[in-house]
C-alpha cells in the first residue's frame, strides 16, 4: 500500500466548516495517491522532487458543476462525517449496532441497524444486545439462563412478585403456599407464570361451584372428588413364572414404580424386582436382588439416593432365619451386596418393616431367638449406604407372649412403631395393637400405648402419614369376621378420636394397606364375596376420615381369590399390585386407579 494511502487512512475523522475545503482533501489525497504511486513509488516524482503544495483556494470546481451544484453530493459531507475507502475502517467494534458501512460516492461510514435486543454478542463480554449495546449475561438482565442457575429472571428487584432479586422463583412446585392463617376453602398452590422467565407464585383459588376429579375438595364442602370416578385400568399380569409369585411390595421414586416379589423355587423363594413406568408398563428387566434364593417378606421404599429392599432370609435354616438389606440404583440394579442386619442368633419370623429417617434406615422384625411362643421385635440401624450401625441389634420388646407384625414410620423427628401384642390376652384370641416412639438409634421415647381393646385375631398392621397426621390400620375379627379398622394419630402417636371401619359395611375385609397422598387418605384392601371369589379395592379419605370418601372395585376375575394388596402414591393417582390366581397359577397382577386411568 502506498505511503500516502496509509497516512489518509489513519486520519479518520476531518473537522472543518466549509465544504469547498473538505472537498479540496478529497482532490488533494487523488493527487497525492497519483503521485505517490507513480514512477519510483516513493511518494516524490521521477526526479526525486518533493510535491508542489496544492491550496484547497486553487482545487478548480470540475467543469460542469455550478454554485447549485455544490452543494450536492459529493460536495455535502457531514460535519462529523469519518472518512472511509472500504467498510472495514467503518467498524467500530460493536456488533448490536448493526454493521457500518462505508458510501461508496461520498467515502463516509454509514451506521449499520441495531440488531434485534436478545442477540448474542462477545465485546467488552459475553451478553446479550439490548438497545444497541451488548450488556453481558448477569442475574437482572431479563433474560432466563438456566447455565447461570437462575430459576428466573424478570428484569427487576421487586420481591414477591414470582422472581425474587437473585434470580430464584418465589415459591417451588409441591410448597403448600398456604395464607396465613391457611383458608381450607381455597386450592393453594405454587404455579408458573407465562413466560417461565416470570418465575413461580403462589395462586390462591376460591372453591368451585363443581367437583372434579383431581384428587382435591373443590367444592369445599368436606368431601374430595364426591360424585366423580375414579376408575381403574384393565389388570396387567406381571409376573410369568412356573412357581408361584407372591408378597409383592410396591413404591413410587418420583418417576417409576418399582415392584418387589417372591418367587417360590420349591426350596425357597426368589427376590425380584422390576421397574413400571408411570402408565403401569413394565420398565427395563427382571433384576434379582437376592443370593441364595430362600427369601421371604420384602419390604421395599426409595429413598434420596437409592431403593432400599430388607427381607427375611432362611439361607441359614428355617429356624435361623435372619434379616437383610440391599440397596439398588435407579435401574433397579443391586448396589454391592447383601447386609446382614441380624446377629447369628436370630430366628427373624416376621417382618421386616423398614423407613428411611432423613440419615439412614430404620429396620425392624420379629424374632423367636427367646424361644417358642415368646417373640419380640428387634431393631438395627444401617447407614444411607446400607452398612449396618452399632454394635448389634437391639431388643425393643420383651414381654411374655408374641409381638408381631411390625409397622414402622418416620414423622420428621422419631420412629412411630405399631405391632400386634398378644401379652395382655384376657381370652385365646384376643390381642392388641400397641404403638411406641422411638429415635433413629432405637431408643424407646416414652412408654408403649394400647391402641385397640377389643380386637380379636389381629393382623396386617400398617401405618401411614405426614406432618402432624398419621393414621394406623390392621385387620381384625372381633366380631366373629374379618373388618379393616382405623384409627388416626397426631405427630406424637396419641390416638385422635376413636377406632372406625376404614371399608363400608358389608362383605368381610382384610389385609389394609394406607397411603397419604398430601391431599388426602387412601388405602387398599380385599373385598372377599360370599361365591368365595375376592377384590382388591382402592378407597380414598378426606383428611379427617368424614365423610368415607369413594372406592374403586378393580374387576376380579370370576372365582378367583385377589391377596397381598400393596399401593403407592405417584402424585398424579395410585398403583397397585396384588396376588392372584385367574391364571391358575398365583401371579402378581397391577393395575392404575385414578382420575386418569383408562378402564
Amino acid at each position: 500500500m502506498c505511503k500516502a494511502e496509509n497516512e489518509v487512512r489513519r486520519s479518520g475523522r476531518v473537522a472543518g466548516t466549509d465544504r469547498r475545503a473538505r472537498a479540496a482533501v478529497l482532490f488533494a489525497t487523488a493527487v497525492a495517491l497519483a503521485a505517490a504511486c507513480g514512477p519510483g513509488g516513493d511518494g516524490g516524482d521521477a526526479a526525486g522532487d518533493a510535491p508542489a503544495e496544492t491550496d484547497a483556494a486553487d482545487i478548480p470546481v470540475p467543469e460542469g458543476r455550478d454554485d447549485a451544484a455544490e452543494d450536492r453530493a459529493p460536495w455535502d459531507v457531514p460535519e462529523d462525517a469519518s472518512l472511509c475507502w472500504t467498510s472495514m475502517e467503518c467498524d467500530d467494534d460493536n456488533v448490536c449496532n448493526g454493521a457500518e458501512t462505508c458510501d461508496p460516492d461520498l467515502h463516509v461510514c454509514r451506521p449499520g441497524s441495531l440488531l434485534e435486543d436478545g442477540a448474542n454478542c462477545s465485546v467488552p463480554l459475553p451478553g446479550r444486545c439490548r438497545t444497541g449495546r451488548c450488556v453481558p449475561y448477569s442475574c437482572g438482565d431479563g433474560w432466563f439462563d438456566e447455565w447461570l442457575r437462575e430459576e428466573c429472571d424478570d428484569g427487576n428487584i421487586e420481591p414477591g412478585d414470582g422472581c425474587e432479586p437473585d434470580c430464584t422463583t418465589t415459591c417451588h412446585a409441591g410448597d403448600p403456599c398456604h395464607e396465613e392463617p391457611d383458608d381450607p376453602c381455597t386450592f393453594d398452590a405454587c404455579e408458573p407464570l407465562d413466560p417461565p422467565a416470570l418465575g413461580r407464585r403462589c395462586v390462591h383459588t376460591g372453591a368451585s361451584e363443581t367437583e372434579v376429579c383431581n384428587y382435591r375438595d373443590d367444592d369445599c364442602d368436606g368431601e374430595v372428588d364426591e360424585g366423580t370416578e375414579r376408575p381403574a385400568s384393565v389388570p396387567l399380569r406381571f409376573t410369568e413364572t412356573a412357581g408361584a409369585s407372591v408378597e409383592p411390595s410396591l413404591a413410587w421414586n418420583t418417576s417409576n414404580f418399582l415392584l418387589a416379589w417372591v418367587e417360590d423355587l420349591g426350596s425357597g423363594g426368589a427376590l425380584w424386582a422390576r421397574r413400571l413406568t408411570s402408565a403401569g408398563a413394565p420398565l427395563g428387566a427382571e433384576r434379582r436382588v437376592d443370593l441364595a434364593g430362600r427369601a421371604h417378606r420384602p419390604a421395599l421404599l426409595w429413598t434420596p439416593l437409592a431403593w432400599a429392599v430388607a427381607w427375611t432370609d432362611e439361607r441359614r435354616g428355617s429356624d435361623a432365619a435372619d434379616v437383610r438389606l440391599a440397596l439398588l440404583d435407579t435401574a433397579a440394579v443391586r448396589i454391592g451386596g447383601e447386609q446382614v442386619l441380624a446377629g447369628s442368633a436370630a430366628r427373624a419370623v416376621g417382618g421386616p418393616a423398614v423407613a428411611w429417617d432423613g440419615l439412614g434406615l430404620a429396620v425392624v422384625w420379629a424374632d423367636a431367638r427367646a424361644g417358642e411362643g415368646n417373640t419380640d421385635l428387634w431393631f438395627r440401624h444401617a447407614a444411607a449406604d446400607g452398612t449396618p450401625e452399632g454394635p448389634g441389634e437391639l431388643r425393643l420388646t420383651d414381654a411374655a407372649g408374641v409381638s408381631r407384625d411390625p409397622a414402622l414410620l418416620w414423622t420428621g423427628s422419631a420412629l412411630l412403631l405399631a405391632w400386634v401384642d398378644g401379652r395382655d390376652a384376657a381370652a385365646e384370641g384376643e390381642e392388641q395393637v400397641r404403638l411406641l416412639a422411638l429415635d433413629a438409634a432405637g431408643a424407646p421415647l416414652g412408654a408403649e400405648s394400647t391402641l385397640t381393646t377389643a380386637a380379636r385375631q389381629v393382623r396386617h398392621v400398617a401405618l401411614a402419614g405426614a406432618g402432624d397426621s398419621f393414621v394406623v390400620t390392621w385387620t381384625d375379627a372381633r366380631d366373629g369376621t374379618d373388618r379393616v379398622y382405623a384409627l388416626r394419630l397426631d405427630a406424637a402417636g396419641v390416638p385422635v378420636g376413636v377406632e372406625f371401619e376404614l371399608a363400608p359395611a358389608g362383605d368381610p375385609t382384610s389385609a389394609a394397606v394406607p397411603v397419604w397422598s398430601g391431599l388426602e387418605w387412601a388405602a387398599a384392601w380385599v373385598a372377599a364375596a360370599t361365591s368365595g371369589e375376592s377384590a382388591v379395592v382402592v378407597g380414598w379419605f378426606p383428611p379427617a376420615f368424614d365423610p368415607p370418601g369413594g372406592a374403586t372395585v378393580i374387576p376380579p376375575a370370576a372365582g378367583c381369590a385377589a391377596t397381598a394388596p400393596t399401593l403407592a402414591w405417584t402424585g398424579a393417582g395410585y398403583g397397585a399390585a396384588w396376588v392372584d390366581d385367574r391364571d391358575g397359577n398365583a401371579e402378581i397382577y397391577f393395575a392404575l386407579v385414578g382420575c386418569a386411568a383408562s378402564p
